[in-house]
């Protein structure tokens, strides 16, 4: 995947993570203290919560799609919010944005 389809699909996270969450609690492109991260490594993309300054939880992705699902459903308080955001993101990435 080249650098602009990346931030394409970064950019599309990040507007669904920021109608529900506040900034603090999620990072993307590197490390935040008490927040979910997601960033490249080693070409894959890792998943984690930075926790005083360590990465905590790591989960490894080699499909940068998967990874940002994976942040969505790790902020998700129930699995209805974690499907709802899902699905909008997915159609945010599709080109068919919802008004949920």
């Amino acid at each position: 995947m080249d650098a602009k389809n990346v931030n394409s699909l970064l950019d599309k996270l990040k507007s669904v993570l920021e109608t529900e969450f506040p900034p603090t609690e999620y990072y993307i492109g590197g490390y935040a203290d008490d927040a979910v991260c997601i960033q490249a490594k080693n070409n894959k993309w890792i998943v984690y919560t930075g926790f005083r300054g360590q990465m905590v939880d790591v989960k490894e992705y080699v499909n940068l799609f998967e990874a940002c699902v994976m942040v969505i459903s790790e902020l998700s308080h129930s699995d209805e919010e974690r499907q709802v955001l899902a699905d909008r993101f997915y159609n945010l990435i599709m080109g068919n944005p919802t008004t949920e």
